[in-house]
């Protein structure tokens, strides 16, 4: 199962923006001649998305269960242009290329570790072994607060 299936790219993007880049329908005819299908870009999106995340280990490929949302932002963007590289008539729209590459951008980061999705990576503090982890709250009976109930019992 794609990290973007048809009906997230559809909800995103639109059925109409699907059919041009996919020559179907009353789109039919030259940008076609591809003969590229969704199920064909969307692999490669997920292909990119992996390769990006294998770098940073500790999880599983592909993704199990439930796709996070901001994986799926990536994926759609990604497919988005590997079907617009496919039109040879039309060329990309400018939006569609940089959206590419802040997506491209993110799996960089994300890669390196300087950013992260919620729930996707191990805690880096379970996963180090041997580590404490302390944490303190800050007094609630503080001097002063005491010295409020002298002579008082």
């Amino acid at each position: 199962m794609a990290y973007c299936p048809e009906t997230a790219f559809v909800a995103r993007f639109g059925q109409r923006e699907l059919d041009q880049l996919l020559g179907r329908g009353e789109f039919a005819g030259p940008k076609a001649e591809t003969g590229r299908t969704y199920d064909a870009a969307a692999a490669d999106a997920d292909a990119i998305v992996d390769s990006y995340l294998a770098m940073r280990g500790g999880i599983t490929l592909p993704i199990p269960g439930a796709v996070p949302p901001r994986i799926l932002e990536l994926a759609a963007d990604l497919t988005r242009y590997e079907l617009y590289d496919d039109v040879k008539d039309d060329d990309t729209p400018a939006a569609v290329v940089v959206r590419r590459k802040l997506a491209l951008d993110f799996l960089k980061m994300l890669a390196k570790g300087e950013a992260t999705i919620p729930g996707l990576f191990p805690d880096p503090v379970a996963v180090s072994a041997g580590s404490i982890a302390v944490s303190a709250r800050d007094r609630v009976f503080t001097d002063c607060v005491l010295d409020r109930y002298t002579g008082l019992l």
